[in-house]
């Protein structure tokens, strides 16, 4: 599931959580300026080219993606934030928490 849904970034941010938390008890806390760039770009030249846009893909492409994908298959069911922080995303996590 991992593999097919998500980028090299975002399976690398879910090997991380999986290593840090193996038992998915934790309360996860992200925060990402633009989601997945490389979707919304694609996306882009998509529309730019008249084509049109599949719902799964910008499904995939918004902030809280990776870590719902993260909890589905981690069987993680505590709570989860997802920030959208425009550049500040240590200082919003931290007063988040």
């Amino acid at each position: 599931m991992l593999r097919r849904r998500l980028n090299s970034l975002g399976r690398a941010l879910c090997d991380m959580l999986a290593e840090l938390d193996p038992d998915a008890e934790c309360v996860l806390l992200h925060a990402s300026r633009h989601g997945d760039s490389e979707r919304t770009l694609e996306m882009l030249y998509a529309l730019n080219e008249g084509e049109s846009l599949s719902p799964a893909r910008f499904g995939m492409s918004v902030h809280n993606a990776t870590i719902g994908v993260h909890s589905i298959a981690s069987g993680n069911r505590r709570s989860l934030q997802a920030i959208a922080a425009s550049g500040a995303e240590v200082s919003a996590l931290f007063s988040d928490a």
